[in-house]
């Protein structure tokens, strides 16, 4: 805010009613709470509204207005405003989500291997109760050993998370890396050390309860018979089932994502991504100003169009999934609104052949032009979404369109029709759009621009000649990025990829958890039935129908 009256003169971001994204802060008085601050700025921004635009609103639009519900976004500040916080916020409780199902799996999957494991102890702990080791006792150790294992586990995690964190925000891909803490502070150990003691008593406890009313002799005696066989329960079967059940939960689940995202990235856009590549340069931020912005552009338009394998070059102010977005309130010249929130609609300035480059057909008059952009004219192209809106069924060619700024209104003669695209977002509707010729918007008040490079072939290797182009004219230009508009679709969403690719790794885990779930049940199943095997085998019973029959066994159980 200090430095707008030097970069853009002659624009005042608090008294444009065209310009919205400001983020304001304050502090709350003493004893006053957030539900109260956030219903309080709710009323006063719906009385400012109402206020402001009462000159320009008709009866029925102001009424319109008082009836809409407006929402204002009142939120704590202590810990700063962190677009990556909402942007994951979601993704990470579905992640956090995910991780709970693992760990339920991993403690089933260990609860049914100390099972296991302590249905061989059988004779062990029978001679401990024989030589007076109380229940309580024996329970102890038990648990005790669960604990060391659980213990041990949390403390191989935590290191294990000092680089799992790392490669997390390296797959978030948000360039915002120095932002996020991945220290390892009081809180993720002391909630790692309650998880674990909670995991290691609650499914810790399954083995130790069956041991709670032991009877040493009848253990020692089957024990003396050299196998533990014990009365057949039903827990672990109900072990291996939950396993299996949450394992498939969380297999479904990542395949859900990673299908969800493969559409997303699939999605028909209206226009052919291939071949197409998207150059954004800073122009402002590199001094540049007035008549010269205008040169520049012109100027790289023809340098980009001279290299070998472009078809086409053109240039546009937000420019193809950039981020950028600009609205404004407009008056369609024959058309009645309903209320005022119809008289906006998203918008965009662009050079010429602009349509053609990018592969959005013009299915109704003309695209804007090179002579347009020369003489300076109000012309502009709106979307079939702004037609029908607007216009239903009749010919929107030749009607005027108003932006109505306050300070500097102006009129638009429709002379085209785009079909829609989705040019700034895969998962949105298409939005009412209207295109004007880039000299309309004025070249101070854009900071970068976006060039659209249409590639006669493999749009990647024309990027360091790009690159090498833009460092020819002027080492000092500022380039943000260039990207052909498939990778640019994939950072649109990188939350869903995030979320498709940590999904896939926990589907895998899972997976190899429930597998050595079942081989723990098999050994389970085997060390249950030793003696009752050496039996067979004695008898000449075969290696196949012994497997056969432990395996059936451990099927329908």
């Amino acid at each position: 805010m200090m430095m707008q009256p030097q970069l853009l003169p002659g624009r005042n971001f608090l008294e444009s009613v065209n310009d919205a994204a400001l983020l304001l802060i304050g502090r709350l008085k003493p004893g006053v709470t957030i539900e109260q601050a956030r219903t309080n700025v709710n009323e006063v921004v719906k009385r400012a509204l109402t206020v402001t635009l009462e000159a320009r609103m008709s009866p029925d639009d102001r009424n319109a207005v008082q009836n809409t519900k407006i929402a204002v976004a009142v939120l704590p500040g202590s810990r700063g405003l962190s677009r990556l916080r909402q942007e994951f916020s979601t993704p990470l409780l579905l992640l956090l989500g995910m991780v709970a199902l693992v760990l339920l799996v991993a403690c089933v999957n260990v609860a049914n291997l100390m099972l296991a494991r302590s249905e061989a102890r059988r004779r062990e702990i029978a001679v401990r109760a024989a030589m007076g080791a109380g229940p309580g006792r024996i329970v102890r150790q038990l648990l005790t050993e669960s604990v060391l294992v659980a213990l041990l586990g949390g403390a191989l995690g935590l290191l294990m998370a000092q680089w799992a964190s790392a490669v997390l925000v390296s797959l978030a891909d948000t360039g915002d890396q120095r932002r996020l803490s991945l220290g390892l502070d009081w809180r993720v150990l002391g909630f790692t050390g309650g998880i674990c003691l909670s995991a290691a008593v609650v499914f810790g406890l399954a083995p130790a309860l069956r041991f709670l009313n032991v009877k040493p002799g009848a253990a020692l005696k089957q024990g003396g018979r050299g196998a533990g066989t014990g009365p057949k329960s039903s827990f672990p079967r109900i072990l291996i089932s939950a396993q299996i059940a949450l394992g498939a939960l969380v297999l479904m689940t990542a395949g859900l994502l990673v299908r969800s995202l493969r559409n997303l990235q699939e999605a028909d856009l209206g226009y052919r991504r291939d071949r197409l590549l998207l150059a954004r340069v800073d122009i402002l931020e590199s001094g540049y100003r007035g008549a010269a912005i205008q040169n520049l552009t012109r100027e790289l338009i023809d340098r980009f169009a001279a290299l070998p394998g472009v078809r086409s070059v053109t240039v546009s102010s937000n420019g193809l999934f950039s981020g950028d977005e600009s609205s404004d309130a407009i008056r369609v010249d024959g058309v009645a609104s309903a209320n005022q929130l119809d008289n906006v609609t998203a918008d965009d300035e662009v050079g010429p052949n602009y349509f053609s480059t990018i592969g959005d057909p013009i299915v109704l008059g003309r695209e804007i032009s090179s002579q347009d952009l020369a003489r300076a004219a109000h012309v502009a192209v709106v979307n079939e979404t702004f037609a029908k809106f607007y216009f239903g069924g009749r010919n929107p060619i030749g009607h005027k369109i108003t932006i109505e700024d306050s300070q500097h209104p102006e009129t638009f003669e429709i002379v085209g029709v785009a079909r829609d695209v989705h040019d700034h977002s895969v998962r949105d509707a298409v939005r009412r759009r209207m295109y004007a010729p880039l000299t309309s918007a004025g070249f101070d008040d854009l900071g970068a621009y976006n060039f659209e490079i249409r590639a006669v072939g493999d749009s990647h290797v024309l990027v360091n000649s790009i690159r090498t182009t833009i460092r020819n004219l002027n080492p000092d230009l500022v380039v943000d990025n260039i990207k052909t508009a498939s990778e640019l679709v994939t950072d649109t969403l990188s939350s869903q990829v995030l979320m498709a690719e940590l999904s896939t790794f926990f589907g895998g885990l899972v997976l190899v958890l429930v597998c050595v779930g079942l081989y723990g049940s098999m050994t389970y199943a085997v060390a249950r039935r030793t003696r009752e095997i050496g039996v067979r085998m004695a008898l000449g019973a075969p290696r196949e129908g012994l497997i056969w029959m432990v395996t059936r066994e451990a099927c329908i159980e």
